[in-house]
């Protein structure tokens, strides 16, 4: 357990999302699609990717195609969303950074908004010291 935990990078961010057409929601679930499809596309193993839209909705994708669990968010019509982003993902933090940062970036284009980042750590802890 140990060794593979090792080779996963570990990403932790939080993002506001600033919509002036009140599409803020869907945004968040445009990128979270986005970010997903891009792991996916890049064959990432998965440890976890988990998702809190506004502190109460909750998504978590495995390697498996869940995107269906995006289709469960009620649009709601807000000007703002927090996002927060929690990753485990097989590959180097740098890479994990990238990924999100150019989704990010796409998201802002197709979704014509301001996506700020609150939060961010991107890591790779390591193999687990014993007690």
């Amino acid at each position: 357990y140990g060794d593979g935990e090792a080779k996963l990078a570990w990403h932790n961010q939080v993002i506001e999302i600033y919509s002036p057409g009140y599409n803020a929601d869907q945004s968040a679930v445009d990128l979270m699609r986005m970010i997903y499809q891009k792991i996916h596309l890049n064959k990432y193993p998965v440890g976890h990717l988990k998702f809190l839209l506004n502190g109460e909705k909750k998504i978590s994708f495995t390697y498996a195609p869940q995107e269906e669990l995006l289709d469960t968010i009620e649009n709601k019509k807000n000007n703002s969303a927090t996002l927060l982003i929690n990753a485990r993902i097989q590959t180097s933090p740098e890479r994990l950074s990238q990924l999100i940062s150019e989704a990010i970036k796409e998201t802002e284009i197709k979704s014509n908004c301001e996506i700020v980042v609150k939060t961010l750590a991107s890591f790779q802890p390591g193999f687990p010291q014993g007690c």
